[in-house]
């Protein structure tokens, strides 16, 4: 956990142009003056909004796609914000953009997260507005990168920007995700925590990717006590030429402010201190217990060590579990809540684990392994982050091992699984293998290299078999 960072910041940077929460609205791109009006207008109608965003300059991700009109968009988006009394804001990425913007007289400024991400693209937007009086809002970096978000801050902050705020628009990740961007809430709420007194609005259309999550959205941002919402709105959204389904129709957008639930962010008239002193308490009394428990911990450790006792006894492990979740279920908590408290918290996720094979095989072949954690349930054995080998210390065979991300050990099937692996020969890396699986050692089988088939079809060709079984696995 960082340190706080002193910086020079207004408190509220908005002030002159917000009352309480701030809310921005306004389309992805400025298509041109006729469509930043309309939508100008359907806002102001509303009466939901403080600012008017919109896009002049849209850096995406491949060329040939719609990139912004540019220069001449900042005077169509000023005027419709004039035309309704509405400060405006949009996004720079350099020095020439912060240049136009500020020649049109742009309200409000903020850094996209492709921009964040670039220390040097900061710097020179920083340069450029030194001496300017301009609210800046800077846009979480693509990845989660808390530090990273930091330092732009800093760096407006260190050439005199004291109006800065921050933006939350999610994060980029790999795999499956109902988001197009992930919350990762506890990122923006360490950043509240990191620099006392930033506000932080939250851009719900980047984070959910389509208008259907940003009702859901936004709430979660009030309910977590951020400062407002920048929310994507276009008059005819399905024509939009830039994210078209993230954003949401002026008449939309009107309804979901009305259903927010904007809570009371002062407590004092809650009766609330009285409940939060009880926590207080209760906290300092878990943190204290876990340390009486870490130093018997620590003895129970030095004990086996000195008496030469293997780290783990699985008898021991499950009895203690199959206590704890019958304890646990008579007070209202979940076999996953207390398993995961147990393996996770009060044991950790980085215990290294020496183990020969009392709870992987039987006496009479034995396996050797590392692990990071150990997971034993009444059918498999899993590894994480483990070395494991077979070969025994004195019997001459070729020193080999297999390092995996995560090793299984099925009882039932009598098979070993392996996710992410390489395989090891005198420590030289030989093969990798994203999956593959072998009979565990109790299983007679033969060894060696097993003949490759090939076989095709019209579009592809299939070689099987050809992984190498080595003597003694």
């Amino acid at each position: 956990m960082g340190n706080t960072t002193e910086m020079k910041l207004q408190t509220n940077p908005l002030e002159k142009l917000v009352k309480k929460h701030t809310t921005i609205a306004g389309p992805c791109s400025v298509e041109n003056e006729e469509q930043i009006h309309e939508i100008a207008k359907q806002l102001a109608a509303g009466n939901n909004i403080d600012i008017l965003r919109g896009g002049i300059w849209k850096p995406r991700t491949r060329p040939n796609s719609f990139e912004g009109i540019g220069v001449p968009a900042l005077s169509w988006l000023k005027d419709a914000g004039n035309a309704f009394n509405l400060p405006v804001a949009t996004e720079v990425a350099n020095a020439l953009h912060v240049e136009a913007a500020l020649k049109e007289d742009i309200d409000i400024l903020w850094l996209g997260a492709r921009t964040t991400v670039n220390p040097f693209a900061v710097q020179e937007i920083a340069d450029a507005l030194k001496g300017v009086d301009i609210p800046v809002m800077v846009k979480n970096p693509i990845n989660p990168d808390l530090e990273l978000w930091m330092g732009a801050i800093e760096r407006l902050n260190a050439v005199g920007i004291d109006k800065i705020m921050a933006i939350h628009r999610g994060f980029s990740a790999s795999g499956n995700s109902q988001y197009r961007n992930i919350p990762k809430w506890d990122i923006p709420i360490e950043l509240k925590r990191r620099i006392p007194g930033i506000q932080i609005i939250v851009d719900p259309s980047h984070i959910g990717g389509t208008r259907e999550l940003i009702p859901t959205l936004s709430q979660k941002a009030l309910d977590l006590d951020f400062d407002g919402l920048m929310v994507e709105t276009h008059h005819n959204p399905d024509k939009a030429l830039s994210d078209a389904k993230q954003q949401v129709t002026p008449d939309s957008f009107k309804a979901m402010m009305e259903s927010l639930t904007f809570r009371e962010r002062k407590s004092e008239d809650l009766n609330l201190d009285d409940l939060r002193e009880s926590i207080d308490d209760l906290d300092k009394d878990i943190l204290d217990l876990v340390i009486k428990r870490m130093d018997i911990v620590d003895a129970i450790a030095k004990f086996k060590k000195n008496h030469n006792v293997t780290i783990l006894q699985a008898g021991r492990w499950e009895k203690m579990l199959e206590d704890r979740i019958g304890y646990g279920a008579k007070n209202e908590l979940t076999e996953k809540f207390i398993y995961d408290f147990i393996q996770k918290k009060i044991y950790g996720k980085d215990v290294i684990i020496n183990r020969n094979n009392k709870n992987l095989l039987d006496k009479k072949h034995l396996a050797r392994s590392k692990s990071r954690s150990i997971i034993i349930d009444e059918n498999n054995t899993t590894l994480n982050k483990s070395v494991y080998t077979n070969c025994k210390k004195r019997e001459g065979c070729p020193p080999w091992l297999i390092v995996a991300d995560r090793v299984t050990h099925d009882k039932v099937k009598k098979i070993i699984k392996y996710d992410k692996a390489t395989l090891k020969l005198y420590d030289f890396p030989i093969f990798y293998f994203p999956k593959f699986f072998h009979p565990d050692p109790t299983v007679k089988r033969k060894s060696g290299f097993l003949t490759p088939s090939i076989s095709t079809n019209k579009s592809k060709t299939y070689l099987s078999k050809s992984f190498l079984l080595i003597v003694g696995l």
